[in-house]
């Protein structure tokens, strides 16, 4: 099993049908991609048939990531783009190294929750998700309240000590 680190593709052809069949041929959900489209005269064009690609075949930034690295500067879209290969989170940098029993297991508990991600329905997929994230912004502004207050009360406490 694989570590899971950065796959680079290099779109060649600006045109729908080449961008489509090249991109065809991998397997998205398995370790993050790169997609360079920097060296293209139309990149915006490139980018919406990759766009176009990935919502046709329910292909999604999860459990693993889609970085573009392109030269647009204004991008609303749901992909992160890069100038430079350099820029990219150093995380999926890695080098590819055997694996000891330890290591191995773990990676296959991963392997066993990408799949299940991954036979999960597109939309219900992104709705566990919001429903996760929500209930930890829930925690996360309860304890700020509770920090607050407990740093209200100990200044009052501090201050009717003082008489």
């Amino acid at each position: 099993m694989a570590i899971p680190s950065f796959k680079q593709v290099n779109i060649n052809f600006p045109t729908k049908e080449k961008i489509f069949e090249q991109l065809s041929l991998h397997q998205f959900g398995q370790l993050p991609y790169i997609f360079t489209i920097s060296h293209l005269e139309d990149e915006v064009q490139a980018l919406s048939f990759i766009e176009e690609y990935l919502q046709e075949n329910d292909i999604s930034n999860y459990p693993y990531p889609i970085y573009i690295i392109s030269t647009l500067k204004l991008y609303k879209g749901p992909f992160t783009l890069f100038e430079k290969i350099e820029e990219l989170p150093r995380f999926f940098k890695q080098k590819i190294k055997q694996l000891n029993t330890k290591e191995n297991k773990i990676l296959q508990k991963i392997y066993l929750k990408q799949q299940n991600l991954k036979n999960m329905n597109g939309v219900d997929f992104t709705y566990i998700l919001k429903q996760y994230a929500d209930s930890h912004k829930v925690i996360y502004n309860n304890i700020k309240e509770a920090d607050f207050l407990d740093r209200v009360c100990t200044k009052l406490e501090a201050y009717y000590d003082k008489k």
